[in-house]
């Protein structure tokens, strides 16, 4: 079964119902924040401003780039994931991996979101719909954050449970898919840092130093011009 699923066609397909399921299922967002540039001296149907790259410092990369690109050439949007979903558990009869996924437009430098799609095969059903996802880097959490008041800082969804597809198919088990979308400040801060923990509900998982490098050149792939980028896949 792992074999199948990671032929590269066979992972495409995958993703991309995948991001339909969850495009279906994942709370609609909630009214956009007003933002002092969103519309330019106030006019009316402005076009929105680009997004500027996001500035971190990371270590030179090391190895072969473990991020791919697909760039959609009607829009040009380019959508960025890992040629490898990153394996967080793999016990007899229980394998959880994450395969994170982005997509930038054609004139910005950094996406809105990134798209945390975590994807359990069990024998019977794990992952609870109260679950909720928490990161901390270098032992302090980035996600959700709140102010001192409490007040989330990044709008989205910080506190409500995750939403999930699971499907029963006798041959494979038990097939749970969690979908969680966190801003790309929050990514970039996570993957600049030395040591990241990403806990699912009670279940906490550290991130190899391979596993944090591979999240490292989804953003370095950014920095490559589009064609450079497209010609990895």
């Amino acid at each position: 079964m792992y074999d199948w699923l990671s032929k590269p066609k066979v992972r495409l397909g995958l993703l991309a119902n995948g991001l339909y399921l969850l495009v279906l299922l994942l709370p609609s967002p909630q009214p956009a924040r007003v933002r002092p540039h969103a519309h330019a001296f106030g006019q009316p149907g402005a076009a929105a401003p680009r997004r500027p790259p996001v500035e971190i410092t990371l270590p030179p990369p090391s190895g072969l780039m473990k991020a791919t690109a697909y760039l959609e050439k009607s829009t040009g949007a380019l959508s960025v994931y890992l040629e490898k979903d990153l394996t967080l558990l793999s016990v007899p009869g229980r394998r959880l991996s994450v395969a994170p996924i982005f997509t930038v437009g054609k004139n910005d430098g950094a996406p809105e979101y990134v798209l945390l799609r975590f994807i359990s095969f069990s024998d019977e059903p794990w992952l609870s719909s109260e679950n909720r996802l928490v990161i901390t880097a270098d032992g302090k959490q980035v996600w959700p954050a709140y102010t001192s008041g409490g007040a989330p800082v990044w709008h989205g969804w910080p506190d409500d449970p995750a939403p999930g597809v699971v499907t029963d198919d006798r041959a494979s088990g038990v097939v749970e898919n969690v979908g969680k979308n966190i801003p790309y400040e929050v990514f970039a801060r996570a993957i600049a840092a030395k040591s990241v923990v990403v806990a699912l509900g009670p279940h906490n998982f550290g991130l190899t130093a391979n596993q944090l490098e591979a999240l490292r050149d989804m953003h370095r792939l950014l920095s490559l011009p589009r064609a450079e980028a497209v010609r990895r896949f």
